[in-house]
Parts: C-alpha cells; structure tokens; sequence
C-alpha cells in the first residue's frame, strides 16, 4: 500500500493508488494486519506440528535446551538443536517445592535454594510428543536438585505461632 501510495504521488506510472482505494486505506491495512496474524499463527502452529512429528522418534532421549519461559505451572523450554518448544510441568519437578518469581521470572526451591530463571541452560527429557497438537512435553534432568533433594532434611510440621497446642512462640524461644 505504501509502495502504491509512492508511486502515485510521485507520478512514477500507473500502478499508483487509486483513488477508491485511498478512502478504503485504514479499513484495508486493518484486513491485511489480520490476514498476516492469522498466517502466522498458522505458520507457528504447522512448524510446531513438525517438529513434534520429528521428535516423537526422540522420546525418551535428553536434549540441551533453555528456558524460553517460567509460569506457576512450570517451565516452557527451547530445544538447542531442533528449536523445538517443550514445557516441564512443576509437579514433576521432584525433589523440592518450587516458588514461583513472577518478576524475576524464576522457579526457586524452598528447601534446595536451586534457581531455575529464564534463559537458564538445563537437560531435559522429552516424555511425549503430540504431532496432532505440537506439544512436546519434558522431564527435567538435573544432577544437583536430585542429590540435594536425597540429602535434604524435611521440615518439622510443628504448629504455628497462636494455634492451640503450640506451647511457646518463636519470641518466647529466645
């Protein structure tokens, strides 16, 4: 459009803009900015298709990946080689409870202190791919939270501060 609108207003030929197609301007560049969003979506949505169909003769295998991004919910991954896109759900994140950092876009474990923040290199298992969806869903692989997680010391469940049955209060202790 603004190649035409060039051309036109700088009388270079014919193929300038025309005049309906001026007045039409906003509610053409309206449908082609919706028209290239659909496309790539599409785009995204066929190469993740591809890439899981790929992948499922991989499952099972551990990959270098990175972290693309970091929800309540776990982890999503970038694969190095392939560049395919997986997710880690937290609840399979074993061996601590992980803590969600929204502004600093980070998991971190209670109990281990381990940090899993975006752009993180990590190893991860690919469990399952859907060819049909695009999903590719991983494991973590990681050495250190596995063998802290071995040594820890669970928590004592004493009752809090001010319930019934809790006999003295963390001031009281001193």
């Amino acid at each position: 459009m603004v190649h035409r609108a060039l051309i036109g207003a700088l009388k270079l030929g014919k193929d300038g803009l025309a005049k309906q197609d001026r007045e039409k301007l906003v509610e053409t560049a309206d449908h082609i900015s919706k028209t290239e969003r659909i496309s790539m979506i599409a785009e995204r949505e066929s190469t993740d298709r591809y890439v899981a169909a790929y992948m499922s003769q991989h499952v099972g295998e551990q990959f270098d990946a990175r972290i693309a991004g970091v929800s309540r919910a776990g982890l999503f991954v970038a694969f190095n080689e392939t560049g395919g896109d997986g997710f880690i759900p937290v609840s399979s994140m074993v061996g601590d409870y992980f803590r969600h950092d929204k502004e600093l876009h980070m998991l971190e474990g209670e109990y281990t202190g381990i940090i899993y923040q975006l752009g993180g290199a990590i190893t991860v298992r690919l469990k399952e791919a859907n060819p049909m969806t695009g999903g590719l869903l991983c494991e973590l692989i990681d050495p250190e939270l596995i063998s802290k997680a071995s040594t820890r010391k669970p928590k004592s469940r004493s009752r809090s501060k001010g319930r019934p049955g809790n006999k003295r209060s963390r001031k009281q202790k001193r």
